[in-house]
């Protein structure tokens, strides 16, 4: 049988439906747990988790685990962090649920002054990140504020395998690659999209200071012995 609990204002505030199924606001849960109602993003809380643990890691958890044994699959986790009371958010998994132990383990956190940490769970940067990082789709990572027209470095491949890397900055609102990095040859250009040295600059270049070592003996060129014609 369906059991309802009435609320003060004589509304069906909780519905157990025949089906095992909870309702809170709604008559016909489709869900374990169906809570309804017309709340606000900004203005008003749809499932409030509160704890009287007032201790520094004061805070509860939500925990998915799996039914052939006690070990947490996943979880997410709030509360304090430290005495000094500031919040945390933590996300966790396991990677490893059936050997016989609980391995859930923190992968990502949201500090309460807003930095994020994938691999760390003290981030100092808005974003840290311990450990690689794949980029995919448009392999692109960009600089800056101005988002419509910023500097940024891309990954690049064609069908010779000759993948790299390109540093674009926009000049007078013109996308210039200015520098590239080839995987197959390591060689750098400047100025130039396929370079054929170890280092191809395609234009002028300053070399600041007194000397120029060239080849692995070490010889160097003493530009003060050079003179300078106009």
């Amino acid at each position: 049988p369906t059991v309802m609990m009435e609320g003060t204002y004589g509304s069906n505030n909780v519905i157990f439906n025949s089906g095992g199924n909870v309702g809170i606001g709604t008559t016909n849960p489709n869900a374990p747990l169906n809570i309804a109602g017309a709340y606000s993003r900004t203005s008003s809380n749809m499932l409030d988790l509160a704890t009287t643990n007032g201790a520094a890691d004061g805070g509860g958890r939500i925990t998915w685990s799996i039914p052939q044994n006690t070990n947490k699959a996943a979880f997410i986790s709030a509360g304090r962090n430290g005495v000094l009371g500031s919040s945390v958010l933590q996300f966790g998994t396991n990677n490893s649920i059936y050997d016989g132990a609980d391995l859930s383990t923190v992968q990502m956190t949201i500090l309460g002054n807003g930095n994020i940490g994938i691999g760390t769970t003290a981030p100092n940067y808005l974003l840290e990140v311990n450990g690689g990082v794949g980029i995919r789709g448009a392999n692109k990572l960009n600089f800056g504020s101005d988002l419509s027209q910023p500097p940024y470095i891309k990954a690049v491949w064609n069908d010779n395998n000759n993948t790299g890397l390109e540093f674009h900055s926009f000049a007078a609102s013109v996308d210039t690659t200015a520098m590239v990095i080839s995987q197959l040859t390591g060689y750098v250009g400047i100025g130039t999209t396929n370079p054929g040295t170890t280092l191809d600059v395609n234009g002028n270049a300053t070399v600041r200071g007194n000397d120029l070592t060239l080849g692995s003996s070490g010889a160097s060129i003493d530009w003060t012995q050079f003179t300078y014609g106009s």
